[in-house]
């Protein structure tokens, strides 16, 4: 009877996810100082696209991950993460995954600005080190999201310019990306398409302001025929008045499934050489979907111990000659 009963708590474990509910892939406070560490839920490791110095985490004052541009003009610096140990989190219809975190500029905000966010699918091939994001040939200063791992990798992107021109028609504050083809620059537009019709989706009256802490949150979203993926991302609080969203729609559905988010800065126009920090904390994932490892090891308690159970009666019964 013992086994029957802790094969029916793990496999109600397993049943418990089920749609309606919101389970934490990531919850990282950075409050541990290190970013080496895989293990979520509670820490995922982060890896620079660039020298090591270009990715540091602060553990005190409630911690912080700091993407750092040192004295860089015309270039560019990103990170990546994984936010499960191994597989996917792969949406159903109605399913959804969101990604938010506070963030501030510490440092000069002004047109030239840019921040890329994105939810990818990496096909299994993950980067393990620091620095795997720069390609051959590349300066010293030029830290491009590139690395042949990235050829495959699928999904959604984000490009905002934090400091966006409201006089300039063509100057919008954030575009919203499908990446769909490949290449080895994970946020390169050769490799993504603009989402949004006619005309690609734009987030106007993005005017940030550095020093001042904002919430951000990106979030995919199936639909219940499971023929669409809505894509949305809101900026809140800091300088902004009221919070400033955007969501489009992706009738492609070409990934479902993802394991990844990268951050990527960039600041053009200007050769001058300048330093200035992307500082995030609270960061967190939450999906309507459990993580992989998770639902498969209490499914997979549940089953064992239940067979154990049988079979024990099974023997019971032989050695009462029933």
């Amino acid at each position: 009877m013992k086994y029957l009963t802790l094969a029916g708590i793990a496999l109600a474990g397993a049943a418990s996810y089920l749609p309606g509910q919101t389970y934490t892939l990531l919850s990282d406070d950075f409050s541990s100082g290190l970013r080496d560490v895989q293990n979520p839920p509670h820490q995922s490791a982060w890896f620079a696209n660039g020298p090591s110095g270009h990715l540091t985490v602060d553990g005190s004052a409630g911690g912080s991950l700091s993407l750092n541009q040192i004295n860089q003009g015309n270039h560019s610096t990103g990170a990546i993460t994984y936010f499960t140990d191994s597989g996917v989190i792969d949406l159903q219809p109605n399913d959804f995954i969101s990604v938010g975190f506070n963030f501030s500029v510490n440092g000069p905000i002004d047109n030239d600005e840019r921040l890329a966010l994105g939810i990818f699918n990496s096909g299994g091939v993950r980067v393990e080190a620091d620095g795997e994001g720069v390609a051959d040939g590349d300066s010293p200063g030029n830290r491009w999201m590139r690395n042949p791992k990235f050829d495959e990798y699928s999904g959604y992107i984000a490009k905002l310019n934090l400091a966006q021109d409201p006089s300039d028609p063509d100057d919008v504050g954030a575009r919203l990306r499908r990446r769909d083809g490949t290449g080895d620059r994970l946020f390169g537009n050769d490799h993504n398409t603009a989402l949004g019709s006619p005309n690609p989706s734009e987030l106007l009256d993005l005017l940030l302001v550095d020093g001042e802490t904002y919430r951000m949150e990106l979030t995919l979203q199936r639909s219940s025929g499971g023929g669409n993926n809505s894509f949305t991302i809101t900026v809140s609080e800091g300088s902004l008045a009221t919070p400033l969203s955007l969501t489009v729609g992706d009738p492609s559905v070409i990934e479902t499934g993802f394991d990844t988010f990268a951050i990527h800065t960039s600041r053009f126009g200007s050769e001058a050489a300048f330093d200035d920090s992307f500082v995030f904390q609270n960061f967190e994932i939450t999906s309507s979907v459990p993580e992989p490892a998770t639902y498969s090891l209490f499914l997979g308690v549940g089953v064992l111990l239940a067979g154990l159970y049988f079979r024990r009666r099974s023997h019971r019964r032989l050695a009462d000659g029933n």
